[in-house]
This record gives structure tokens, C-alpha cells and sequence, in this order.
């Protein structure tokens, strides 16, 4: 009896003692991952970043991808917006917790995050760094629902300095995050551009460059070699350094036919020191009859904006005439006492 007494005892023991440390590291691992209660937002390092996935519950996806210090691509196919990367990097780098979102209120956030958040993952190669779930502002906008991958636990976000919802930092719509320059040449990269005035056919001119150093202005009817001042030459082709569109647009077909008929404003056609030739075309915006502008006077097209086509942008766009008329210049425009636009 004795011995049965002490062998119960030391089995019983032993049992106790391994509970005891099987408690032991359940709550030592609880403690190390706490996957209920993450905060850590901020990604500090953001240099290491070399690509960030954004994905909605509407299928939409966004794939940014480094190519270089200050190069991005979406898609694996058209360059990112600088503006727009450095925007969202600067967010993922001071995203701050501004409050634990209230227990009662919890599971509700919770359901809403499931439903519409938009999840954003960074890697460093095939590494995840960090990846978190971005939803809806509060009532006052002045913070966003969020949460951590594996974790259920929301919080209320804001970045310092910055008043609204984050979100906005984290579009996963493709069109948003399109580069929408046209042309961003420096003059030595430059070798050819045509410039075709449908209307005018006689003021359409080519000019031709031997990388910055020697150039030609050609008129494009006749052939003929035209007179120009150097300085104003090089004053218009710095212009092509930063030459872009306002939007994206969708022009029904016949309507479009319709334009490239009537209302052809300008082509410019630029080649590029590899060969390659790129083309915007500017077609007038008809209004609606009886339109007045500002001052009472009915006008017949929109004279701040025109629909645009670029040879590799599938569809149209909307081109500024303020951008436009910088280098929509008549050949006139390049002699040195020239005054006036000439148009």
C-alpha cells in the first residue's frame, strides 16, 4: 500500500509539473506573439521596401515594384507616379496608433474591415516586412480603422501633420497610380520632333537635333530649311522635360471618329535617342449649345481642356491647353524678335 501511496504520488507530481510548464509556454508564447494585440504599424525603414501589394474585396490589385532610387513600376507594366509612391511610403513610415478601438465597438469595426478594408503588404524581395488592413475614417477624419495581419485587435491610425483618413494613400486602382507624363526628355536624348497642325498644314514643322549640339527646323510641307535663334530653340525643347496629361477619359467611338474628323487641334510626334517615336494628338471639346463662359459669351468649345490620344495609352485622355501651349509654338515662334504667339 505504502508503495502504490508513493508511485500515485510521484505520477501525480510529474503530471502537475509538466501542466505547470506547458502553462509556462503557452503564456510565454502568448506573450512573445500577442497576435491579438498588434500595433506596429510604422514601417521605419522603408529603403529596404522593393515592392508593395494593395488589393481590395472588389478583385482590384495594385503591384508596385522598384526599379530604381526614384523609379517605380504598377503592374509590371507602365511607370508609377513618383508623387504618389513617396506619398504612401512617407504614410507607411509615420502611421501612428492614435487609440485602441473601444471593446464595445470591436467586433462591429471588425466586420466592417472584413467587408471593405484594403489590405497592403511591403516585401523585401520575397520577404514579407509588413503587411496591415486599412478601412474606414472616423467620424471626425481625423483617424482610420486598421488592423494587423493576424491579429484581432483595431486600432484608429493617423499620421502626424496629416488631417483626413489614410486610406487615400492606398489606392488599389491601377489608373491612379499611372505616370501621367507624356514626354520627360532632356535635350540630348531628344532627335526628332514633328509638329503637324491639321488645320494649318503650312505652319507644320519638323526639327531635328544632333544631341543637343547642332539642329535643324524644317518646314514639314515643303522641306525647306527654316531661320531660328538657337536660345529659343533650347528654351522649347527644356519644355519636353515634363510634358503630361490631367486624366484618364473614355470617348465613345463614333464621337471619337467624329473629332479626329472636325476637330483636330495638333500631333506632336518625338523621337527619342533609342528610335522610339511617341505621339499625343489634341482634339477641341465641342459644349453643348448656347454655353456661356464667365463673362456672358457663348461659347462653342471648351477652352481650358481637350481630349487627348498618346500612341501607347490605350483610350484617351484630358490634355490642359496651358500645358499644351507651351510648345505648340508656330515656326515663327523660334526667331529671335518673335513677340507673339502667332496661332
Amino acid at each position: 500500500m505504502n508503495f502504490l501511496h508513493h508511485s500515485k504520488g510521484r505520477v501525480l507530481s510529474v503530471f502537475l509539473a509538466l501542466a505547470a510548464a506547458g502553462l509556462f509556454i503557452f503564456l510565454f508564447l502568448r506573450r512573445e506573439e500577442k497576435p491579438e494585440d498588434r500595433s506596429d504599424f510604422a514601417l521605419t525603414d522603408t529603403a529596404r521596401v522593393s515592392r508593395i501589394v494593395i488589393s481590395d474585396k472588389s478583385g482590384n490589385q495594385v503591384v508596385l515594384a522598384r526599379l530604381g532610387p526614384n523609379e517605380w513600376q504598377v503592374n509590371g507594366q507602365y511607370l508609377a507616379r513618383q508623387d504618389m509612391v513617396d506619398n504612401l511610403l512617407q504614410a507607411a513610415a509615420r502611421m501612428t496608433v492614435m487609440a485602441p478601438v473601444a471593446l464595445a465597438a470591436r467586433d462591429n469595426v471588425i466586420k466592417k474591415l472584413a467587408s471593405m478594408a484594403i489590405h497592403v503588404e511591403y516585401f523585401d524581395g520575397e520577404k514579407k516586412l509588413k503587411g496591415y488592413y486599412i478601412g474606414f475614417s472616423t467620424q471626425d477624419n481625423d483617424g482610420t480603422f486598421a488592423i494587423m495581419e493576424q491579429s484581432m485587435a483595431p486600432y484608429i491610425v493617423f499620421m502626424p501633420g496629416h488631417r483626413g483618413y489614410l486610406s487615400e494613400f492606398f489606392s488599389p486602382i491601377v489608373l491612379n497610380w499611372r505616370d501621367k507624363r507624356i514626354y520627360a526628355y532632356n535635350i540630348p536624348d531628344i532627335r526628332r520632333i514633328e509638329m503637324e497642325f491639321p488645320d494649318r498644314p503650312e505652319l507644320s514643322y519638323i526639327v531635328e537635333s544632333d544631341s543637343g549640339r547642332r539642329f535643324r527646323l524644317i518646314n514639314r510641307k515643303t522641306g525647306s530649311l527654316l531661320p531660328f535663334d538657337t536660345a529659343r530653340m533650347k528654351t522649347w525643347l527644356r519644355e519636353f522635360r515634363n510634358i503630361a496629361f490631367e486624366d484618364f477619359t473614355s470617348v465613345p467611338p463614333v464621337k471619337m471618329d467624329s473629332l479626329r474628323r472636325l476637330h483636330h487641334i495638333f500631333t506632336v510626334r518625338v523621337t527619342d535617342a533609342r528610335g522610339f517615336t511617341k505621339s499625343v494628338s489634341g482634339y477641341r471639346i465641342p459644349l453643348p449649345p448656347n454655353t456661356e463662359d464667365a463673362f456672358g459669351r457663348i461659347v462653342a468649345f471648351d477652352y481650358d481642356r481637350m481630349y487627348g490620344e498618346i500612341s501607347d495609352i490605350e483610350g484617351q485622355v484630358i490634355l490642359q491647353y496651358l500645358t499644351f501651349d507651351r510648345i505648340t509654338h508656330p515656326p515663327d515662334w523660334f526667331l529671335r524678335n518673335h513677340s507673339s504667339s502667332g496661332k
